[in-house]
């Protein structure tokens, strides 16, 4: 073989090893296809995650494109309001934007985005998310540039603070039947709820840092009847706040509210079904037998704490006290009966179920 021809086939051989093995250590050390560009070597920008905050500052990353709860937020859908006191509720507004590796690299114009596999017309880094003219539901928002693709779920809301309250027949606030004991009658019960629909948003940011305790009743409970009736009060830690309440309303208002005074009244109720306190039936109570001029009881106090007093001062501490304004709650009540040939007055004052449902 010629000698010139022989120093060029082994040239070609060494230099087709050289390139042999760079390709494998390359590939040896992660980079792929989506990382090379038509040149061999160079790198081509991908992402690496996805950053989505909320018009209120709520914020997830996802380095997926298979998006769970933690890299979900919530943001509130339009609702006008029809309460006096209260504002209509915006829909707010979500910012989503890609974080690249080899960004150097990166044609905008590749970056594409897609909301619930649709392909949107916007390209570049950032995605703006509004949920004006959308329905209340989850909405995944997914990047894709250069065979990768990170995505969030994007949850929009409807929150509200609903007062539910179940009322009798008999319409009145309180009611004892006397005899060798005393016992009670309570006449209703109040509880609130704290919704988020839909209710898988409760996992969802900002919800997933707290205990979610939604779209269940809660209600405030005495839990010694006769003490309550006979001295005004059930003292800690017999009471207790009942999540879920067992309550069938029979008139129930819902106030919608924001996200952040969704969030705040949970760490509320959380507070509250810690730490239940004194339950007080209200600020005045009397039975006396008019005719052996015998006191069953007499006690007051200065202020209710029961089922109705909790229940409403979850929205009064929370930004509705406007709202709530309206609510009578509280009246002086008598009532004149009978026993045994005798007659007995009763006498109440303080917050009451049958007040709240005639003013809900």
């Amino acid at each position: 073989m010629n000698t010139g021809i022989l120093r060029s086939y082994l040239l070609g051989c060494f230099a087709f090893f050289v390139l042999f093995s760079l390709h494998r250590s390359a590939f040896a050390d992660g980079i792929t296809a989506a990382n090379l560009n038509m040149r061999g070597q160079a790198p081509v920008a991908v992402i690496d995650y996805l950053t989505a905050v909320t018009n209120q500052s709520y914020s997830v990353t996802s380095k997926t494109n298979n998006p769970g709860f933690r890299q979900s937020v919530c943001v509130e859908a339009y609702r006008a309001s029809t309460i006096a006191g209260m504002s209509d509720i915006q829909a707010g507004t979500v910012t989503v934007t890609a974080t690249l590796k080899n960004e150097s690299a990166l044609d905008e114009a590749l970056l594409e985005w897609y909301i619930n596999d649709v392909k949107m017309p916007t390209r570049g880094r950032t995605y703006p998310f509004s949920a004006v003219g959308r329905s209340i539901g989850k909405y995944k928002v997914e990047a894709k540039l250069n065979e990768t693709a990170k995505s969030v779920n994007i949850y929009v809301v409807n929150c509200s603070y609903i007062i539910a309250v179940q009322d009798t027949s008999s319409h009145v606030p309180f009611d004892v039947s006397i005899g060798s004991i005393i016992t009670n009658n309570f006449v209703g019960h109040a509880s609130w709820k704290l919704q988020i629909e839909p209710a898988a948003a409760s996992s969802a940011r900002p919800f997933n840092t707290t205990n979610p305790l939604v779209n269940d009743y809660v209600g405030f409970h005495a839990n010694d009847n006769v003490s309550v009736a006979t001295t005004g009060t059930s003292v800690s830690p017999t009471p207790t706040f009942n999540n879920p309440d067992a309550i069938t309303p029979s008139k129930t208002k819902e106030f919608p509210v924001e996200i952040p005074t969704l969030y705040s009244m949970i760490n509320s109720t959380i507070y509250n079904i810690a730490h239940s306190g004194n339950y007080i039936l209200g600020t005045k109570g009397r039975a006396e037998n008019l005719t052996t001029g015998t006191v069953y009881f007499d006690w007051s106090y200065s202020a209710s704490r029961n089922c109705v007093t909790t229940t409403l001062e979850i929205g009064r501490s929370n930004g509705l006290t406007s709202a709530l304004s309206y609510l009578i709650t509280a009246k002086y009540w008598s009532r004149l009966v009978n026993f045994a040939g005798d007659k007995i007055l009763l006498e109440y004052n303080g917050d009451a179920p049958c007040y709240l449902h005639s003013s809900l």
